[in-house]
């Protein structure tokens, strides 16, 4: 399966998401197998991503980041052009991963009793990841 790393970011995120929520041991396994996969390419693109705010990102007078009240930080006016080219290369970078489908009926507990939920925004990044089971 090819991903581009602006999949991957938010991929990884509701991955990570998913392994605090109490599941089937099945799945539980699943999900620790595809982070331990991504986690290499995660982990590289972060860093990437990091050096690009460190070279082009906003500083104050003691040449730190400025970071905003939100918590973002801003490219400095003439790099913004450059900023944004190199981020938009970064996302775009396709990596190969060799994750296995999840089925839908393996995040169901056999106990009535035990249920996990799931916000649906943590379902969104894993879409293709995550597959119906067969109807027969």
């Amino acid at each position: 399966m090819q991903i581009k790393v602006k999949e991957l970011i938010p991929m990884m995120e509701s991955l990570n998401t998913l392994n605090k929520k109490e599941l089937p041991f099945s799945t539980s396994f699943k999900i620790a197998k595809a982070i331990k996969l991504l986690t290499t390419d995660y982990e590289t693109a972060m860093e990437k991503r990091k050096e690009i705010i460190n070279k082009y990102g906003t500083k104050d007078e003691k040449g730190e980041l400025k970071i905003e009240l939100n918590g973002t930080i801003l490219p400095m006016p003439a790099k913004q052009e450059v900023w944004n080219r190199e981020l938009k290369e970064l996302f775009d970078v396709e990596v190969e991963v060799d994750l296995k489908p999840i089925k839908l009926s393996e995040f169901e507990f056999k106990d009535e009793h035990r249920q996990t939920t799931v916000e649906p925004k943590e379902l969104v990044s894993l879409i293709d990841l995550i597959i119906e089971d067969d109807i027969k």
